[in-house]
């Protein structure tokens, strides 16, 4: 089932972290806003500005659920950098500019480095 998902190629206009959210949670018939800004760093103040409306979005929650959205954070250089993914059976399915293509790996892998985790339903 995520083999479909593994080594799409990142591209921050065409498949960024956002983007590749969307379209896993779209395959599964889950519904989930596709916001267009022109940085990373912008689309996530959108992001979670918009998820924290109420009945407009995500609700924040403690424990994930398959097709959760989990979002990571960290401070670089007096800027926060963010990163998000679909949780999936422990993992998070992520597209990624460093690996420069979406992969699967577990959740503690993906947020080490990262200063905060939150998990959106």
């Amino acid at each position: 089932m995520l083999a479909k998902f593994i080594g799409i190629p990142y591209s921050f206009r065409k498949m960024n972290c956002w983007h590749f959210v969307v379209l896993v949670r779209k395959e599964f018939n889950i519904k989930t806003k596709m916001f267009k800004t022109r940085t990373l760093e912008d689309a996530f103040k959108v992001i979670t500005a918009q998820m924290q409306l109420i009945n407009h979005g995500l609700s924040l929650v403690d424990t994930p659920q398959n097709f959760d959205v989990v979002i990571v954070e960290k401070k670089k250089n007096n800027r926060r950098v963010f990163h998000c993914g679909v949780y999936y059976d422990g993992g998070v399915l992520h597209c990624d500019n460093v690996f420069k293509s979406s992969r699967y790996e577990p959740l503690s892998e993906f947020k080490k480095g990262y200063e905060g985790v939150t998990f959106w339903r």
